[in-house]
């Protein structure tokens, strides 16, 4: 092989490798990310799913929370302040229209401060799960 030839393909291999390397840093270095709302399922009671929202504010603020059903009908609202505030709600035993088949939430939580809104839709599916093992006798 030509000496120029591998020092030209020594060259590029060096510039793709530093160039492959620059570009995954700064992909990885903007993705951490804090989501300012957080809702999950806690646990259960009763066969019951309780909700927990987490407000993952830095600073002191009042929020207006909203809970709708799957028909757009508000079923709860309050009004919090604080920071890094954390709920738990359970509805089924509240509402019947709320069966397991059609478990349907908007959680709207707005800022007062700012009027913006955040609106999170929980959804229930339910699925039958069959195993099999098979072993030699």
């Amino acid at each position: 092989m030509n000496p120029t030839t591998r020092k030209t393909r020594n060259i590029l291999i060096g510039l793709f490798t530093l160039c492959s390397l620059g570009l995954s840093v700064s992909i990885f270095a903007g993705t951490k990310k804090e989501n300012p709302v957080e809702i999950k399922v806690d646990s259960n009671e009763k066969s019951q799913p309780i909700f927990q929202l987490k407000l993952n504010n830095k600073e002191a603020g009042e929020y207006l929370i909203v809970i709708e059903d799957n028909s757009g009908n508000q079923i709860y609202s309050e009004k919090v302040s604080g920071i890094n505030l954390v709920k738990k709600y359970r509805f089924r035993d509240a509402d019947e229209n709320l069966s397991e088949e059609n478990l349907d939430l908007v959680f709207k939580v707005t800022s007062i401060k700012t009027g913006k809104t955040q609106a999170y839709k929980v959804s229930s599916t339910s699925q039958t799960v069959e195993t099999y093992s098979v072993a030699k006798l």
